[in-house]
């Protein structure tokens, strides 16, 4: 909300067509069809190819996967690359590091209830709304772009963040 209020010089409103069932609907919406997202990319296919591949090719791939499906559900092709590919290196990552499949769904359901609530994806769960969300003079193709730079780089820096050593015992 604050890159596209910076980018797009949008201003906000409170969404009068707001519904706290269409907002409870979308979290159940969200942590079902999230849970089997996460539970086919990440709990299995992740951990298949990570074994022959490593962990940097596994979140390479099951983004790819991740996103030719929201492709294919009839997204438009510039938001799957720069929204859906790019989230799912981050929620690839997140599960790379932390070895944890709840992690990755929390960061996953937080992620769309996120753009519900916020009004980035618009509708009756929203709590705001804003009309500079239209993409007059690029500004839609500026925001994905920042969008795409910032999950990029949460991504890269969860993969390549050291790990902490364990203590192993007393001296």
């Amino acid at each position: 909300m604050c890159a596209v209020t910076v980018i797009a010089g949008a201003s906000w409103r409170p969404n009068p067509g707001f519904s706290a069932v269409a907002l409870v609907l979308a979290c159940l919406f969200h942590l079902f069809n999230n849970l089997g997202e996460e539970l086919a990319y990440r709990g299995y296919l992740f951990l298949r190819l990570a074994k022959g591949s490593g962990a940097p090719m596994a979140v390479l791939v099951t983004s790819g996967v991740f996103a030719l499906l929201h492709l294919q559900a009839g997204l438009p092709w510039l938001s799957v690359l720069a929204g859906v590919f790019t989230s799912g290196l981050v929620f690839g990552a997140v599960f790379a590091r932390w070895r944890s499949l709840p992690l990755a769904l929390g960061v996953h359901v937080a992620t769309n209830l996120i753009q519900d609530v916020t009004g980035l994806r618009a509708g009756a769960s929203s709590l705001w709304v804003s009309e500079q969300l239209v993409d007059s003079a690029g500004q839609g193709t500026r925001i994905l772009l920042a969008i795409a730079a910032l999950n990029t780089g949460v991504a890269l820096v969860l993969l390549a963040w050291p790990r902490g050593g364990r203590v192993t015992g007393r001296r």
